[in-house]
């Protein structure tokens, strides 16, 4: 059935909408048609000074199972959704109204829990079947795939919580599908289209398939492996590419980053030391979420890692071999969607002791940026003390008085907050200084939020001390 359309001016539009036709900048494809609209694709939509665009109008915006109508009820993912909540199918032009359903946030965690265990189940028979034939069943890979997509780009916030629960028995699949749902995530939040999801998602669920070639499950070892088994797992990447690039229905991709998944854009990775753009931009992703996936993991010799301590190595000069505007696309979405509290956690301070110097850092928009700014401020001899909420700053300050206040001024922000720093004689009276912050990633992936050092240099002064 054909749906009406209708203009919509680029200051008009919300997240979820769907286009009706393709967005070209200069003879360019921005957006294909068909696109969910996210926060970035709006932003980019305004900053390439699009006036206006055309969206898909339709009255009841989600189906019974949480897709929009679109959706095919006999799909694996809206079927076992169905089922998941104990309801019949229901026909096509039943639609629960958007008072009944606003979002696929609304949806319960059961859901996406239980479409996760069936594709996990489907991957371990996957899994089974090469190991005992030395095959891989192209259509059930893809068919994982496809599922988990649609789940991502539904609800992208709930797809990265099922990475996050407790690993499995077996540690392999478990990995493999976790590393699948970030990497597709990552592609979302980058503008990826279909296609391309369903190539990246591929590549990222058979990253590791070599090491199925392996004499040992060396990936359930209780123990840290010793070097001789380390150089025998690295071998795992020829042997997955050999087994995927003789597969005739894989996208060549797919071998490819089973191949260099474990490269990095500084010449350190193996199998071939490639650096920078000689490695693609999907091995790149992959081998981010990769290494999150594994951190986040919890194993039998180790605790998993917090996500504000992934958070903080992948913003540290460790990481300095992955690329950063994937690691950014990642964490910048588990600080703003996932958790916000995550940012409290990575920059909370320690006791303070005489002679220390105190700083608060008011942000009413904790991202990435915030974080780099008080783990440097650390970093540089500083407690730092966080205020994410413009109501808590005076209580905080009264609690314990900062020598210095640093207010994060972001677009369309600061008023209320500029308020309650007049009305309150304990704010009104200390020291601090403004920083602006852009929320945008420049073409190369750098940062282009602020300037660190011109930040440091701007708190030192503030603080009165030296700055080294």
């Amino acid at each position: 059935m054909q749906r009406p359309v209708k203009k919509v001016m680029s200051e008009e539009l919300t997240t979820g909408m769907k286009l009706a036709r393709a967005v070209m900048v200069e003879d360019t494809v921005l957006l294909e048609k068909g696109e969910i609209l996210s926060e970035r694709y709006i932003r980019n939509i305004k900053n390439r000074d699009v006036r206006y665009v055309f969206i898909e109008e339709y009255i009841d915006r989600w189906s019974p199972c949480g897709m929009s109508p679109e959706a095919d009820p006999k799909d694996g993912f809206c079927r076992r959704i169905i089922e998941s909540l104990g309801s019949d199918p229901v026909p096509d032009s039943a639609y629960l109204s958007r008072a009944s359903v606003k979002s696929a946030k609304d949806l319960p965690c059961e859901v996406f829990q239980e479409a996760y265990c069936s594709d996990m189940k489907k991957l371990e028979n996957l899994f089974a079947g090469f190991a005992k034939d030395q095959e891989i069943r192209e259509e059930n890979a893809r068919q994982i795939v496809e599922d988990l997509v649609h789940q991502v780009k539904q609800n992208p916030r709930q797809s990265f919580n099922l990475t996050y629960s407790e690993s499995l028995h077996n540690y392999l699949l478990s990995h493999s599908l976790n590393t699948t749902y970030l990497s597709v995530l990552v592609g979302h939040l980058s503008g990826m289209i279909e296609e391309e999801l369903m190539t990246l998602g591929l590549s990222a669920l058979l990253h590791d398939i070599g090491m199925l070639k392996l004499g040992n499950p060396v990936w359930n070892f209780p123990r840290n492996l010793d070097e001789l088994e380390r150089f025998d797992v690295m071998k795992h990447t020829i042997y997955g590419f050999d087994c995927l690039s003789s597969c005739p229905g894989l996208p060549k991709e797919v071998g490819y980053v089973a191949y260099s998944h474990h490269e990095r854009t500084d010449g350190t990775g193996y199998p071939r030391n490639k650096q920078g753009n000689l490695i693609s931009e999907f091995a790149q992703i992959v081998a981010v979420c990769d290494v999150f996936a594994a951190m986040v993991s919890q194993r039998p010799y180790r605790k998993r890692n917090s996500l504000a301590g992934t958070i903080a190595f992948f913003n540290s000069s460790k990481t300095k071999g992955f690329n950063r505007f994937y690691t950014s696309l990642l964490t910048d979405f588990i600080t703003r969607h996932v958790d916000p509290s995550i940012w409290q956690e990575a920059c909370s301070k320690n006791t303070r002791n005489s002679g220390d110097k105190l700083v608060t850092v008011v942000d009413e928009s904790p991202d990435v940026a915030s974080m780099i700014l008080c783990a440097s401020l650390k970093r540089h001899n500083f407690l730092v003390s966080c205020v994410s909420k413009a109501n808590d700053l005076p209580e905080s300050v009264e609690s314990d008085r900062p020598d210095l206040m640093i207010i994060i001024v972001r677009e369309n922000s600061g008023r209320e907050l500029a308020g309650i720093i007049a009305q309150s004689e304990q704010c009104r009276t200390l020291p601090f200084i403004a920083l602006s912050i852009s929320q945008e990633l420049d073409t190369t992936g750098a940062k282009s939020q602020f300037d660190i050092v011109s930040a440091l240099h701007k708190v030192k002064k503030a603080a009165g001390t030296s700055y080294n």
